[in-house]
């Protein structure tokens, strides 16, 4: 199992604590890996073909269309419903809405997926890419940088807003943000596996969404003990920031496919199932924004619901690409006053 250590994949390791993955017949090696991206590449390259792991149907769009004879990888659930990466800042900053930003020093490690999908988001709320300063750092070293006032805000993902408000409360400051999946679609993040494996041995697949979308509902409907079981594996992590990263997380990207009230009387199968919906929306905006020809990509190659059901009730989340190009929202003022109240709430229980 190739995974990040994020507080995003806890769910994932959760099915090791709680034992789904063993209940399922299966015996997992976790390879910890630094992201999503890193997670897809060692699910390509896994020599022994019986790999997985939790990797975006974005990647795999790109890989596809760069070396479409090479790329051996299918999305058989998914996870990721909402576009994950945020801006975050200070509210001595004085930021308040998007072109606030113009002439603001970032920090973002260069390259990554959050950095690519800032730049787009830029372009289309107004900013001035040429007035930014921006400052390579690598994900660890963003919060301190923010809080120092090296930097005026930073680029990463949404559930980082639990942490960071903690540690801001202890200089008397408040953390906001914008959320990018307010304006982009969703990269789509699921459990990833060869296409071999799952042509050949479509029972040990099963047995593995199985066993993970268990987890996931498990982390869904009981996110206390989620974090114990992950906070046990990962030595070292603070509980009260893991747990208020997580709970933000299923606000920002590990958003369910049902209402929260509908998810015990959902089975894990039908939390995993792949709207084909967000698939066009992800086609059409990496055909825009990465500039290549998804037109010659035929979707059913990249993912399947062959593994998962599809869900009574099931809510669409994200946002239209085309829909987002002409309507710019301006609700940054809003969410931050709802994530100070929240975690002011959460600092008080």
């Amino acid at each position: 199992m190739y995974e990040a250590s994020t507080t995003g994949a806890a769910f994932w390791y959760v099915g090791l604590a709680e034992g789904f993955y063993k209940q399922n017949g299966l015996i997992v090696n976790s390879a910890g890996v630094s992201s999503t991206t890193s997670t897809v590449q060692g699910v390509a390259g896994d020599k022994t073909g019986f790999a997985f792991g939790d990797g975006d149907l974005m990647d795999i769009l790109l890989a596809n269309a760069n070396n479409p004879t090479e790329t051996n990888l299918i999305q058989v659930a998914e996870t990721g419903r909402k576009n994950p990466v945020s801006v975050l800042y200070l509210s001595k900053s004085g930021i308040t809405k998007p072109t606030d930003l113009n002439g603001k020093t970032i920090g973002t490690p260069f390259g990554s997926v959050s950095s690519q999908m800032f730049n787009n988001w830029a372009k289309i709320v107004g900013i001035d890419t040429n007035s930014l300063n921006k400052q390579n750092l690598q994900f660890a070293s963003l919060h301190p940088a923010l809080l120092s006032g090296k930097v005026d805000a930073i680029v990463e993902f949404g559930r980082g807003i639990g942490s960071l408000q903690l540690q801001a409360k202890q200089i008397g400051q408040n953390a906001g943000y914008f959320l990018l999946g307010d304006w982009l679609p969703t990269p789509l993040g699921g459990i990833v596996v060869q296409k071999t494996f799952a042509q050949s041995h479509p029972d040990i697949v099963q047995r593995i969404v199985n066993a993970t979308m268990t987890g996931y509902k498990f982390c869904l409907l009981n996110s206390e003990k989620c974090i114990q079981d992950f906070d046990n594996i990962m030595q070292g992590r603070d509980y009260e920031s893991t747990l208020l990263e997580w709970q933000w997380s299923l606000k920002t990207d590990l958003v369910p496919n049902v209402p929260l009230d509908k998810v015990a009387s959902t089975s894990p199968l039908q939390l995993g199932y792949i709207n084909s919906t967000q698939v066009t929306n992800l086609f059409k905006m990496a055909q825009q924004l990465y500039k290549i020809d998804t037109t010659k990509i035929d979707p059913s190659t990249i993912y399947t619901n062959q593994f998962v059901q599809q869900p009574s009730g099931a809510t669409s989340i994200g946002v239209s690409f085309e829909a987002q190009e002409s309507k710019i929202s301006m609700r940054s003022s809003l969410i931050w006053k709802n994530a100070t109240l929240l975690v002011n709430a959460q600092c008080k229980s």
